[in-house]
């Protein structure tokens, strides 16, 4: 069943959520708001601001996602290249949706800023702002 838990640390000033949902309402749309809600600066003044990291799995069932036909994950941007390699990881320092779904009747176009720790350091992206 859906359902939300969170795992918090609060001396390490850490809080984590998992988010599960039977239904077909899409979560990735909710991450602006789930960063404003629980993304709150601490207290101290010299504090940093805060980072959010997430990833993204499907699980279970895609039945009727091609009507009249049989599943193909490979038409299920959430479920191929996009979902496989940079939504579903939680490597990434920062993975930020910034054109989401942008369809047309062909194809469905998704824009991602991302920075790998292993190619740049957060610290310079910051600079570079």
């Amino acid at each position: 069943e859906s359902h939300v838990a969170f795992h918090t640390w609060p001396a390490e000033g850490v809080i984590s959520m998992d988010l599960f949902t039977c239904g077909s309402g899409k979560l990735i749309p909710t991450l602006p708001s789930i960063q404003q809600l629980f993304g709150v600066k601490a207290a101290n003044e010299d504090a940093d601001d805060p980072m959010m990291m997430w990833s993204h799995k499907l699980r279970g069932f895609r039945k009727g996602f091609v009507p009249g036909g049989e599943y193909n994950f490979d038409l299920n941007p959430l479920d191929c290249d996009l979902g496989a390699e940079i939504l579903g990881s939680h490597d990434f320092d920062i993975k930020k949706p910034l054109v989401s779904a942008a369809e047309t009747e062909y194809q469905t176009v998704d824009v991602y800023e991302v920075l790998n720790p292993k190619n740049r350091r957060l610290s310079d992206y910051y600079k570079s702002l």
